[in-house]
């Protein structure tokens, strides 16, 4: 009979819950900051430094906390213009909070483009209509935190493996006009896992990002908060190794 190892009590391979994040609190609470401020942020680590975790933890406070929503577009290998128009409906579907549901849902209706609040209206398109310029349903989403915006409201948009936007031809200077216009009404966090690609699409002078946001560091974990949690872990788990 084969004999099965217990499961780690560490999350190892997935991002951690908001409550379970180790060593972070400060990073959290600066990008809300910064934030609420309405500032740009670059976030950059290498990967496995537990970026998406820290923008769960700050998704979580700043809805609970500040009542500002936070959205998370995951750019990973983006592939197309296209692609980006069904990964922000998707997002906007999957993260906008209860409160703000039906008001989005008019509001994408009221577009006529075919979207919707549950993700699939523009995949939907694309598929009876393969020709369709995504370029109006992309305009129409990222324009959304204006439509959403309330006296002293904002909305904070995350796009995770932002790296990825050079490989679609003229979607860095599109994004680059929302942010800037919308001061008022949205921040942005930019993260990379890349920091070289990160440094050239925000540091050099023919990039439309140029000079457009602060740049935030990731750094490694302190050793002594990180000592202490696995021994905390392991202590609530009953176990004393790792086998």
């Amino acid at each position: 009979m084969t004999t099965w190892a217990e499961p780690s009590p560490f999350v190892f391979d997935a991002p951690v819950a908001p409550g379970m994040l180790i060593g972070r609190d400060d990073e959290a609470a600066s990008l809300r900051s910064w934030a609420r401020a309405g500032r740009s942020t670059v976030l950059v680590a290498p990967r496995r430094y537990g970026k998406t975790s820290l923008l769960t933890r700050v998704q979580a406070d700043a809805e609970r906390i500040d009542r500002m929503p936070v959205i998370l577009v995951d750019l990973y290998e983006l592939a197309s213009m296209s692609d980006l128009v069904i990964r922000l409906e998707r997002a906007w579907a999957r993260h906008v909070p209860g409160r703000l549901r039906s008001r989005l849902a008019r509001i994408l209706a009221g577009s006529e483009l075919g979207l919707n609040v549950l993700g699939t209206g523009f995949q939907m398109r694309l598929a009876d209509r393969p020709q369709t310029d995504p370029l109006p349903a992309l305009h129409a989403l990222l324009g959304l935190p204006d439509q959403l915006a309330g006296k002293g409201s904002r909305t904070l948009i995350v796009f995770d493996e932002f790296q990825s936007i050079r490989a679609v031809d003229g979607a860095e200077g599109l994004i680059r006009t929302y942010v800037q216009a919308q001061r008022e009404a949205a921040s942005y966090v930019f993260c990379g896992s890349q920091p070289s690609m990160m440094a050239r699409i925000f540091g050099d002078q023919s990039r439309p990002f140029y000079g457009q946001a602060q740049r935030f560091e990731l750094g490694r974990l302190d050793t002594g908060v990180l000592t202490g949690a696995v021994s905390d872990i392991f202590d609530k788990s009953g176990r004393t190794d790792c086998e």
